[in-house]
């Protein structure tokens, strides 16, 4: 069980901000929310790509959002560090 709450962990405690408590526990909620509704969802990544008019290759066509869940906590955490690396409630440290 470890194993697979590990990364998890680190990815909510990055998010959030690193010793921030209410950053941990408001991308908690987020990433519980994010694979939640990506689980339930029954849209294709290929779908949405061609609403947005882009042309993907037939085996990422057919790729459904329910299969890419486990990986989009992860793609959260890329796009988060990109925008904002410190985080949700992460403060700049100021070294003397």
């Amino acid at each position: 069980m470890a194993d697979a709450m590990g990364p998890i962990v680190f990815v909510v405690v990055v998010i959030g901000g690193i010793g921030s408590l209410s950053g941990a526990l408001m991308a908690s909620l987020l990433i519980g929310c994010v694979q939640t509704f990506a689980v339930g969802a029954t849209a294709s990544v290929g779908s949405m790509a061609a609403s947005l008019g882009v042309t993907l290759p037939p085996a990422w066509a057919a790729l459904t959002v329910t299969q890419l869940a486990p990986v989009l906590s992860y793609l959260l955490l890329v796009a988060m560090r990109a925008i904002r690396p410190r985080g949700f409630f992460g403060e700049r440290a100021f070294d003397a």
